[in-house]
């Protein structure tokens, strides 16, 4: 789907730092697993000029960047973790640090002079090298560049040390930053390509293997299965909604029920009659954030053939301005039969998850947890700022897991609590309740709005960003961030 420089690298794990010269255009990079002095003394013994090695001796920056004879140098190295405070799940981990410097590297190579790169690891951990190369491949991504030049140069990649490079974590790394490019696109991809049927046909065309089954419902069969909440919010639209399904069952037969994820899917948010001003409406094609990151998540698990069954469900619709706009104080009856009136039409997010969960909860398969993605509210940015998210959740195991999961994949969520009494505000004399209340406490309610459909299953709820507003560590541009990918793949792989 997007192209890999990994795919093409050679690997060692014999070789040693070269005591010929070699080519004046290969560029070196090294990863030293500790603040080794010896080693790291030896490489710019090696390659450093005499004018450069009493500064670069001295140094004890993480990272070393300099020009030798030979072509540019790179030295990173993972120190020790400090301890942040919060029990440790907001420090960085070495995936993470090992990811960000990758994103540094790519972004300094595009403006060096190279024929080829050799990455050497010094005695590193799997999710050292792991966070390294899913970063380094993942970097690459550019929307206006599909096939960066970078790609064109020789690759290669070598571990020093007691154990081998061991070449599967080529493959994980190049799965892994495939699912964070495709949720980091679909995100950059203007509204008007990628309406709700334009991203069902997308997903439709994209190589599955036989383990994932799509199933489509169009507005017809959502209208026989009463799901009258994500018809409302897309009633204005010329394009109506969908909800996409994705069935994945392993070849092996596994003895665990299935996870499902669900993600929202507003394809371009304009806040219905309760219309945003322009500024906030800016950005609103990222509003299918969740959409995307389960769409990734997704992809992840068929290609890299997981243990365990999952369903994902992208609940898709445009939130438009229109005649038949659904209105403030309209009310409609969920799939689940609960009656909700319209207090607000641009807090249509919770509209379109409240039917996809009841969807979710109510399959046969019967999931042994619901989570769901969205960019729901901006209190919770508020709250929390842009790199975290919110994490809402009625069980205490499950929101541990998946807090612990977004620090160790660099993809960070924080809990939050669902104050139940906050709900009153949501209350209405003539439906079951409204979609929204006063402006305090607003993620809290918006996420009690949504535990209202999950009956008694395990259930968390992210509440992202899905956007970084400037280049940091893997991204360099503003853009979508595959928010939640990282963090839910970590966790999938540890269940």
């Amino acid at each position: 789907m997007f192209f890999s420089w990994l795919q093409s690298a050679q690997t060692s794990s014999k070789l040693k730092v070269a005591k010929s010269k070699q080519s004046p255009v290969n560029a070196n990079v090294f990863i030293l697993a500790e603040p080794d002095i010896k080693n790291k003394s030896l490489i710019i013994e090696e390659f450093a000029t005499p004018s450069q090695k009493i500064e670069l001796q001295a140094s004890k920056s993480e990272i070393l960047h300099f020009q030798s004879e030979r072509g540019p140098v790179w030295i990173f190295t993972v120190l020790p973790i400090s301890n942040s405070g919060h029990l440790g799940l907001l420090s960085e981990s070495d995936y993470s640090k090992a990811r960000d410097f990758a994103g540094i590297l790519t972004a300094q190579l595009k403006s060096q002079k190279f024929s080829s790169l050799k990455i050497q690891f010094q005695s590193t951990t799997e999710m050292t090298e792991l966070g390294f190369l899913t970063g380094l491949e993942a970097s690459l991504y550019s929307f206006k560049q599909l096939q960066p030049e970078i790609i064109k140069k020789s690759l290669s990649i070598e571990k020093l040390g007691t154990s081998e490079f061991d070449s599967r974590i080529l493959k994980k790394a190049m799965q892994r930053a495939a699912s964070i490019s495709l949720a980091r696109h679909l995100v950059n991809l203007p509204p008007n390509l990628k309406t709700p049927g334009q991203i069902v046909s997308f997903v439709k065309k994209m190589k599955w293997s036989t383990s994932s089954r799509l199933t489509d419902w169009n507005q017809q069969i959502l209208k026989k299965e009463k799901c009258n909440l994500l018809l409302a919010v897309g009633q204005g639209s010329d394009d109506p909604p969908h909800l996409l399904k994705i069935s994945y069952r392993p070849k092996k037969k596994s003895n665990r029920r299935p996870v499902a994820i669900v993600g929202k899917g507003i394809t371009f948010d304009t806040g219905g009659l309760d219309l945003k001003p322009s500024s906030a409406m800016r950005l609103m094609k990222k509003d299918m954030g969740g959409a995307a990151s389960t769409l990734a998540v997704a992809y992840w698990v068929d290609q890299s053939r997981y243990e365990h069954p999952v369903d994902f469900y992208l609940a898709l619709a445009e939130n438009a301005v229109d005649g038949k706009s659904m209105r403030p104080s309209d009310i409609y009856t969920a799939r689940s039969g609960l009656t909700v009136e319209i207090d607000n039409t641009d807090a249509e997010g919770r509209l379109v998850l409240a039917d996809a969960l009841d969807v979710a909860v109510t399959d046969s398969a019967k999931p042994e947890i619901v989570i769901n993605l969205a960019t729901l509210t901006g209190a919770c940015r508020v709250a929390l700022g842009v790199e975290l998210a919110g994490l809402f959740c009625n069980d205490d195991d499950l929101a541990d897991e998946l807090t612990r999961s977004g620090q160790m994949a660099g993809d960070p969520n924080w809990r939050l609590p669902l104050v139940d009494r906050y709900f009153a505000s949501y209350s209405s004399p003539f439906a079951d309740f409204k979609n929204s209340g006063e402006s305090f406490g607003g993620a809290i309610t918006a996420g009690l709005f949504l535990q209202k459909f999950v009956k008694n299953t395990k259930w968390a709820h992210l509440d992202m960003y899905s956007w970084t507003d400037r280049a940091n560590g893997i991204f360099h541009s503003a853009g979508g961030n595959a928010q939640s990918v990282q963090a839910l793949i970590h966790w999938l792989e540890g269940r």
